[in-house]
């Protein structure tokens, strides 16, 4: 289509009703969109034990109150999100940063710390619907902005374990190492890694804690849906936020196929990417629309111009209403033809 024709579609989408308004919410316009993909991506349930939460960022530099400054991340102005992944990147649970005194979080929670809040929003499905016994199979995982040591009481307390990095501040025994200490030095190291070793010059095996080895498998879950998602990224700019966030969430959901098309095949020769799934599913909208129909496109008479058909450069007035081009009374029946 024209790109006019698919800005006047854009401007027409709506994405909440004005019922569905909440001064509570600052987010109340995708609410209602965003929990229906929510729903949709939960209803098979929780079926990756290794789990993390993390933050992404959603590049806009338009005007509302939801924008975040970022300066360590590479999109430093945009929308924040909130994500519970599996290890590899598929998404279970988002939501929208609105501001640290939200209070769409949850009311009983209003006196916690940020991060505790967030992952407990975010873990909560999982929390609801399955049993005690089974949530020793799970293990979340977080950084050092969601860590604190009730957040890791609560958890337990529900039979869930949770591994985090924690900031000096919020611990009251702290524990200390020399500047200039060996590596290897830490509680029970018992997985050998390699290192690179100044003496030697050469990269040598030290005990690793493997706890800190499980950390850096199972953590980057969120990193890696946030970098699939910027691959399947369009190249449309848009100063209405609620339009990014409906772009996310198309965004989110081929990287969620992507990850289970290929957690299916364990040929890894038979591991698709991002652009190959997003033309597929394109093919097939396409060809079920009425672009796939040749023979039922329609024309009209319209000002003369030049024929769009490769190299042909006939004026005709002859103007196809589904393909949106002008087409010759010798090119138009080459194309339009069955398949």
């Amino acid at each position: 289509m024209s790109r006019d024709r698919f800005c006047e579609i854009k401007t027409k989408i709506k994405y909440s009703k004005p019922k569905d308004k909440n001064d509570h919410d600052k987010a109340w316009k995708v609410r209602e969109i965003l929990n229906l993909f929510k729903t949709n991506i939960q209803q098979f349930g929780f079926f990756m034990a290794a789990l993390s939460v993390d933050g992404m960022m959603v590049r806009f530099f338009g005007r509302t109150c939801l924008k975040q400054y970022l300066p360590c991340k590479p999109d430093r102005y945009g929308l924040k999100l909130w994500g519970l992944c599996g290890a590899n990147g598929y998404l279970f649970n988002m939501d929208i940063y609105c501001g640290k005194n939200d209070t769409s979080i949850g009311i009983n929670l209003a006196s916690c710390p940020l991060g505790s809040r967030v992952v407990v929003q975010m873990i909560n499905p999982l929390l609801l619907g399955i049993s005690k016994r089974k949530l020793l199979d799970y293990h979340l995982y977080f950084d050092n902005y969601f860590t604190s040591p009730d957040l890791i009481v609560h958890l337990g307390k529900y039979g869930l374990r949770s591994t985090g990095t924690v900031r000096k501040d919020r611990v009251k025994v702290k524990h200390t190492f020399e500047k200039k200490a060996p590596r290897a030095v830490g509680v029970t190291p018992i997985k050998p890694i390699k290192r690179y070793s100044r003496t030697a010059k050469d990269r040598i095996e030290i005990g690793f804690p493997f706890a800190f080895s499980l950390y850096n498998k199972f953590m980057g879950g969120v990193d890696l849906h946030d970098f699939l998602c910027k691959k399947a990224c369009p190249s449309i700019s848009s100063k209405k936020w609620t339009f990014k966030i409906f772009s996310r969430i198309l965004q989110a959901s081929v990287t969620n196929v992507l990850t289970l098309w290929n957690i299916c095949n364990t040929d890894k020769t038979k591991h698709v990417t991002t652009k190959y799934l997003c033309k597929e599913i394109s093919r097939v909208y396409l060809s079920n629309s009425k672009l796939g129909d040749f023979q039922s496109h329609q024309y009209e008479t319209r000002t003369r111009a030049v024929c769009n058909y490769k190299e042909c450069r006939q004026r005709t007035s002859r103007f196809c209403i589904d393909c949106d081009k002008y087409y010759c009374l010798h090119c138009f029946p080459l194309l339009h033809q069955a398949k």
